[in-house]
């Protein structure tokens, strides 16, 4: 059996986590087996799922409270676990973890990077110094998106064979336009059949941006006063956001879902799903939306390889709030269509995708025992 460690940062409810269920739930859990370190305190949505599953979580000390505690920890995992591959999710801070595993002498070190953004200035440059670093230790650079591993790996990302995209692959089947569940739903939130529903879905943090969501839905709202915006997901922000709700005096028109088990079904309760974030790799939200031909509203910030159908739409953060109203209005007219085989043609479904990474992984990992 090929033993994998992936090292997160959680695993709750963000793409990366999800991304990795979908694999972990499709593919030949006799052949290849996911261990996990996270590195946060609270238990994610997803975590007692792949415990059931069989996986080993260990939280370990985060790197901000004590660096040495969190080497050693995550060395002894490491040492301990005797494992094929070790597979960082924590973009250029996954240097430590890559240099833990050289160092126990795992055979296969995967980076695995999923954003779209480089930073600038001094943190540009130590971030600069932490890539050339992880280019000398990892063995393979995985990356969710074009965009994003442009982003992590430059001239690299498409000429080096060490690079590999993994694509953000989903269970299509899960997304289709579901008519009882749209009546069922809006009903919970007291949205009749002729009322706007804007949806978003995403961690709260400055990177998706959810204040200047906010800004726009007031807007919205304005125009239409039975508007309803539902936002799923868990975050530092939560209580912050909420606040700004009641200062808009919008408490009745935005509805908290948190971390949800059935969001796939909220593609298809709304009307139009909204991603206004800062930056992104290839979020997994926005393919979702588009798999029950949901229109979807993205910043420009969104990689533009997120538009795998017609009905995504960009628009830069610096333009006007009335701008994104219109958008808003002007895609819930749109007639709704179901791009499933759109996405599928695209590469995004896990059935295929899964396969083809098991495939890779048993061979790769069979390879380094020869």
């Amino acid at each position: 059996m090929v033993r994998v460690l992936h090292i997160v940062s959680s695993l709750g409810s963000g793409g990366v986590e999800a991304c990795l269920y979908a694999y972990y739930t499709h593919i030949d859990r006799e052949k290849i087996h996911f261990d996990f370190v996270v590195h946060a305190d609270s238990v994610g949505m997803l975590e007692t799922e792949f415990l059931e599953m069989g996986s080993r979580v260990v939280h370990v000390t985060p790197k901000k409270k004590s660096l040495i505690q969190n080497l050693r920890e995550i060395g002894k995992v490491i040492r301990e676990g005797h494992y094929d591959a070790v597979h960082v999710h924590q973009g250029t801070s996954s240097i430590t973890s890559l240099l833990l595993a050289k160092r126990y002498k795992v055979p296969v070190k995967i980076v695995h990077y999923h954003d779209n953004k480089r930073k600038t200035g001094l943190r540009g440059v130590m971030q600069g110094v932490l890539r050339k670093a992880i280019y000398a230790v990892a063995d393979w650079y995985f990356a969710c998106g074009e965009e994003a591993g442009q982003a992590m790996y430059g001239r690299l990302w498409g000429v080096s064979p060490k690079c590999r995209l993994l694509r953000n692959a989903k269970d299509l089947s899960l997304y289709h336009m579901d008519a009882e569940a749209r009546q069922s739903l809006r009903a919970s939130i007291g949205a009749a059949a002729e009322d706007l529903v804007v949806l978003h879905v995403g961690r709260m943090s400055d990177q998706k941006n959810q204040s200047f969501l906010l800004d726009i839905f007031a807007k919205v709202h304005e125009a239409r006063p039975s508007a309803k915006l539902v936002i799923a997901g868990e975050g530092p922000l939560r209580q912050a956001l909420e606040q700004k709700v009641s200062d808009l005096g919008l408490t009745e028109a935005v509805h908290f879902l948190g971390a949800v088990r059935n969001v796939n079904l909220w593609y298809s309760a709304a009307d139009v799903f909204m991603l206004p974030s800062r930056n992104e790799g290839l979020p997994l939200v926005a393919v979702e939306a588009q798999i029950s031909g949901l229109p979807v509203i993205c910043s420009t910030c969104v990689p533009a390889s997120t538009a795998i159908t017609d009905v995504v739409r960009f628009i830069p953060l610096t333009e006007n709030l009335s701008a994104w109203r219109d958008a808003v209005l002007e895609a819930a007219a749109q007639p709704r269509i179901d791009h499933t085989e759109a996405v599928r043609a695209a590469g995004y479904d896990i059935n295929t995708e899964s396969q083809v990474y098991e495939a890779w992984l048993l061979e790769t990992i069979g390879a380094t025992k020869c």
